[in-house]
């Protein structure tokens, strides 16, 4: 898949039954009850990343990413985004995880 375009290689690794039942495996291991694969959920993933010294968000539910301006701290900046954004919702929505990638900074 190394050499696939991007929507060739994600097709690739949709097809591939080990990945698939990776995938189940790891999802029924969750604390909660996974919703049924039809059911009509509002649940999705946001990603954070730098590109060019700014911070853009990748949104599933929304046509484009967003430019949320420079950025010369990329993880104390993104922090505050995410931030405001928990502090939007109030009480109204107990369903969030963050998850930080990045390198170690020992290698």
């Amino acid at each position: 898949t190394k050499d696939m375009a991007p929507l060739d290689r994600s097709l690739e690794l949709e097809r591939t039954e080990a990945i698939a039942q990776a995938h189940g495996a790891s999802a029924a291991e969750g604390q909660t009850a996974a919703p049924a694969a039809d059911a009509n959920v509002d649940l999705h993933y946001a990603a954070f990343v730098s590109v060019d010294g700014h911070i853009y968000e990748l949104d599933g539910g929304i046509p484009g990413p967003i430019d949320h301006g420079p950025s010369s701290d990329f993880l104390k900046d993104a922090a505050k985004i995410i931030q405001k954004r928990i502090s939007a919702l109030g009480n109204t929505s107990q369903l969030l995880s963050v998850l930080s990638l990045g390198p170690n900074p020992e290698n």
